[in-house]
Order: structure tokens, then sequence, then C-alpha cells
């Protein structure tokens, strides 16, 4: 008895589809890093400001992030579940995003 799977009767350009790369997974040819940060009153990140020069709010740069168009930066998960940018470890704090200058 033959065992049926169900990219047997797909077509081909559908069966691979699994192996098809994600957009972060493509290297990115850009420079573009976190050149500035706007923070609240308490001292978090709201907004930052690219290389490029514009301007986005954090949440918009966590999605930039994760698209792979942000380069220097990865985001994390806080307990609460809030994902947040951080600087790649690289041993040094002088280019962490709390020491960035402010716009």
């Amino acid at each position: 008895m033959k065992r049926f799977f169900p990219e047997d009767n797909m077509p081909q350009s559908i069966s691979n589809m699994s192996n098809m790369m994600k957009v972060s997974d493509i290297p990115q040819e850009n420079n573009i890093t976190i050149s500035k940060v706007r923070k609240n009153s308490e001292g978090d990140i709201t907004d930052v400001m690219l290389s490029n020069g514009e301007a986005y709010p954090i949440e918009k740069a966590v999605e930039m992030t994760k698209e792979g168009l942000i380069n220097g930066v990865n985001v994390s998960k806080a307990k609460n579940g809030r994902e947040y940018l951080k600087s790649n470890p690289n041993g040094t704090e002088e280019d962490n995003l709390s020491n960035k200058p402010t716009f």
C-alpha cells in the first residue's frame, strides 16, 4: 500500500515552499544602524533614528529588525512578553542603545 503524502499531489513550486527563505534569512547589503534614540520621561526608548536619517517608533524598528533591515541590534523579549531592541553583544557598552545620542 502506497502511503499518501499531500506533497505528492502538489505542483512542484508549492511543494518546495517549505525550502524557501524568509526575508530575514537573506543577507542585507545595507549598513543601516540606529544612530540616535528618543526616550520618554521614564527613560524608555520610544523612537529611533537610523543612520539614513529616518525616524521610527520603537515598535516599527522591532519589526524592521526582524526583517533584517536594521543592523547592529537584535530583538529580545521581556518577562512581560514585550519585545524590545538590544545592541548586539560586542564587549563594549559605549554603543548600547541607552548610550546613543538623543534626538
